[in-house]
């Protein structure tokens, strides 16, 4: 019987992809995110994202994130959706 290499390792990257709300930061500074929960549980605090860094959040179902830009001030709100990816830029 043939055993996959990182399988383990496998699983995890899928259940993150599938299940986990990334947002990158392609602007010129800071930006300030968090991403809401209602049944999933998690973190809803925000995270202070650098240009070209990227955060996650593990959710299951569709929130609400909240954007501050440190570049222009302005705010950001959308809906997400897990398994997406969403750039600010």
């Amino acid at each position: 019987m043939k055993q996959k290499k990182n399988s383990f390792a496998s699983f995890i990257n899928e259940m993150v992809s599938n299940s986990s709300v990334t947002i990158i930061n392609e602007t010129s500074a800071d930006i300030h995110a968090r991403v809401t929960t209602t049944a999933s549980g998690g973190n809803v605090g925000f995270y202070d994202i650098s240009p070209g860094e990227s955060e996650w959040w593990w959710r299951s179902d569709m929130q609400v994130a909240f954007v501050l830009r440190d570049d222009t001030g302005a705010t950001e709100t959308f809906v997400v959706k897990a398994g997406a990816t969403y750039t600010i830029s």
